[in-house]
């Protein structure tokens, strides 16, 4: 298990974009059970790393006229 700040640390993004991405729509429903709140530190099982990276490497489609 790894804490949001060494998550985010690892990826190059600040604590505050997986805070957010973990509180979006289709995500928070998928993380219940994945994130424990340990002595007010958020931890992310391996799970929970997976479901967020999910989404982090999924590419904007850029659409050109």
């Amino acid at each position: 298990m790894i804490t949001v700040k060494q998550y985010a640390d690892e990826r190059g993004i600040t604590i505050q974009a997986v805070h957010q991405s973990m509180n979006g729509k289709r995500k928070k429903e998928r993380l219940d059970g994945h994130v424990q709140v340990i002595d007010g530190i958020k931890w992310l099982d391996e799970e929970a790393v997976a479901i967020l990276d999910e989404a982090r490497n999924k590419s904007p489609i850029v659409w050109e006229k």
